[in-house]
């Protein structure tokens, strides 16, 4: 059998066996009744012929009477064949390495065969409008138009005996509820349906992933985001022996030889800019993966979403598959943050769940405790550049301006003790000072760097300060003559000391 070109190919012909099973669903007398004079309020009247018709025919009765039936004979042999041939072209694809999405998502959360049938099951009504009309019409139920438990049991099944046994792919801890592949939608939540009567919806990415469609689930747009290798800085700005170090680690956690493959932490703390997004760039490019972002501080306030989210993000990374990465992580551990109460919890679990490689960018130290089970967990303290290492941040982020005279990097580096970040972000801030002061030129004097520089080193102060215009002069203050000169002179020198 010649394998399978794409996923495509490979769902078009799932869904040719999904039309068969519903045709013979249809010999088995599912989905027939009898013509009244209700005509087109079928499913919202049921009259005294329906009920007559079900108290007549038992599920079991009415499946012993197909093994009779020709036709359904002819079409279950169509349905084997069919099988058999999906089989040996799924076999082609996974020998020659062809990647089928509904095999890769099986494989990744331990799903059977009849699961993957029932993911078709309701996959079908998201890519054709016509599964609407047949899966009502099974129903008997026009408003239905979604499969229910009870379709999906009866399309699968063969004897009540199956059913049963089959209702366990949908308790809470099977793999299809569990990781969220479907949901069952509950249609009143005042008066809770049975098992068998809710309906069934495919995940939106999960949906996507089957399409062979890899855009971001839409949940975690407004707050995450992907950065793929190629995209990854330098570590230049980052501590000596991180990198050698890293880079080992790495590759003897996920080497081929390593099964099965741990799960890594890593808490990477520090000040703001640092480096730590930088440091978890390198790991995901070392690993040649991209990296997942998502920032604790753009979430939702409500508690249960904050949990509800990071534990999309974890699944998110898993999918793809990239390196987690969660920005200020330090919000999920302050105990005044009750509206994210739980949500820490909430993405341990995720981790332990899904997550491969995690990185945790905090400024502050955490220590799991014991709350990571199953996972290494590695802390690393990025610290603020020394002396040495401030002085060619320096030199290195002042390459794309220009100044008016020498500037003394020394002298700045040893007055204010930036990171790389803040580095870059004063120079930045003391660009627009010049642009504004003369647009045509650009050039950064003495005075305006400093000026950034003290806003960047005291940013939190500035919001809390206020300009004023001084009322009085210098002549104005009464001072014995001798120490009036002596002032004045001390402030001079200062003045000159922070031009």
């Amino acid at each position: 059998a010649s394998k399978y070109l794409s996923s495509l190919e490979h769902i078009a012909d799932e869904l040719m066996r999904l039309d068969l099973l519903i045709h013979i669903c249809l010999k088995r007398g599912r989905g027939h009744r009898e013509q009244t004079s209700f005509g087109q309020l079928k499913g919202l009247v049921i009259s005294d012929e329906e009920v007559a018709s079900l108290l007549m025919t038992s599920t079991r009765e009415s499946i012993a009477d197909d093994s009779e039936n020709s036709e359904s004979h002819e079409l279950i042999e169509r349905l084997n064949h069919l099988e058999k041939r999906i089989e040996a072209r799924r076999e082609a694809s996974r020998e020659d390495g062809q990647l089928l999405m509904l095999t890769h998502l099986a494989e990744m959360f331990q799903l059977g065969r009849l699961e993957e049938q029932c993911l078709m099951v309701c996959l079908a009504p998201e890519v054709d409008r016509r599964y609407d009309k047949l899966y009502a019409y099974l129903q008997d139920d026009v408003t239905c138009k979604r499969p229910t438990v009870d379709l999906v049991l009866s399309l699968l099944c063969q004897s009540l005996e199956e059913k049963v046994t089959l209702r366990r792919m949908f308790d809470p801890h099977a793999p299809l509820v569990k990781y969220e592949l479907i949901s069952l939608v509950h249609q009143n939540a005042d008066a809770p349906l049975p098992l068998i009567a809710r309906s069934l919806k495919l995940d939106d990415r999960i949906t996507s992933m089957l399409l062979e469609q890899q855009a971001m689930d839409n949940r975690l747009l407004p707050w995450s985001r992907l950065v793929y290798p190629e995209e990854a800085g330098s570590l230049a700005n980052i501590s000596s022996g991180f990198a050698d170090q890293s880079r080992d680690f790495l590759h003897a956690s996920f080497s081929p030889r390593q099964t099965p493959q741990r799960r890594v932490v890593f808490n990477i703390y520090g000040p703001s800019g640092v480096g730590k997004q930088t440091l978890a760039a390198y790991f995901a490019r070392e690993l040649d993966l991209p990296l997942l972002i998502g920032d604790v501080e753009q979430l939702p306030v409500s508690s249960e979403s904050v949990g509800r989210h990071l534990w999309l993000l974890a699944r998110e990374a898993f999918l793809r598959p990239a390196v987690l990465c969660v920005r200020n992580f330090d919000l999920l551990l302050s105990d005044k943050q009750n509206n994210r109460a739980g949500a820490l919890q909430a993405l341990l679990e995720a981790l332990e769940l899904f997550s491969q490689v995690t990185v945790l960018l905090s400024n502050r130290a955490w220590l799991p405790r014991g709350r990571l089970k199953n996972s290494t967990f590695v802390p690393l303290h990025l610290p603020v550049p020394d002396d040495a290492a401030r002085i060619e941040l320096w030199k290195s982020h002042s390459d794309a301006y220009r100044y008016s005279g020498d500037f003394d990097f020394g002298a700045v580096s040893s007055q204010f003790r930036f990171t790389s970040g803040q580095i870059s972000d004063a120079l930045a801030s003391a660009q627009d000072m010049a642009l504004w002061r003369s647009p045509r030129d650009g050039t950064i004097t003495v005075r305006e760097l400093y000026a950034a520089c003290r806003a960047q080193s005291n940013p939190k102060l500035t919001e809390l300060t206020r300009k004023i215009e001084p009322r009085y002069q210098w002549n104005d203050i009464v001072l014995p003559p001798s120490a009036h000169e002596q002032l004045k002179e001390i402030c001079g020198q200062a003045r000159n000391r922070h031009i």
